[in-house]
């Protein structure tokens, strides 16, 4: 049996120098999105039905193909969560020109570009991270005001 310290030489300094550090949030502020993946698929602590999307940022260097998320419930035990889920779907279908009475999949949200206004969120467990505060219909004037560049809103 070979070692894996025998077949792959490993400068493990350089590695710890270069590793990726701690998440550092985006700041505050409105930036421009590509829905990337929409899955209907199931909380991983309740089992309740929801969609699940990934938001791909665009933008300069600090800001581009970074990705935010934001799950929309579906089924849960309490009824008004439930009906905020929904009410963001509706916001969101409007703003990526879907009516909602004629939204059938998850998969047509794919590709679609939006506006999302992040802020960010400290939590115990997680620490502080990015979170969608709300959408607007996408802008691209915002690729060029993002926070990362340094103009705060």
């Amino acid at each position: 049996m070979s070692n894996f310290s025998d077949k792959y030489k490993i400068d493990w300094n350089e590695v710890k120098a270069n590793s990726f550090g701690e998440f550092k949030p985006l700041p505050e502020g409105m930036y421009c999105a590509k829905i990337t993946e929409s899955t209907l698929t199931k909380s991983k602590t309740s089992g309740d039905d929801m969609i699940k999307l990934t938001f791909s940022l665009l933008g300069g260097k600090d800001v581009k193909n970074k990705k935010v998320f934001e799950n929309i419930m579906l089924e849960h035990s309490n009824p008004d969560v439930i009906k905020f889920g929904l009410q963001k779907l509706d916001t969101i279908l409007g703003f990526v020109d879907i009516p909602s009475d004629e939204f059938n999949h998850t998969d047509e949200l794919s590709g679609k570009m939006i506006n999302v206004y992040l802020n960010i969120k400290s939590s115990e467990k997680y620490g502080d991270q990015n979170n969608i505060k709300f959408f607007e219909k996408f802008n691209e004037d915002a690729l060029s005001e993002t926070p990362s560049d340094n103009s705060l809103f």
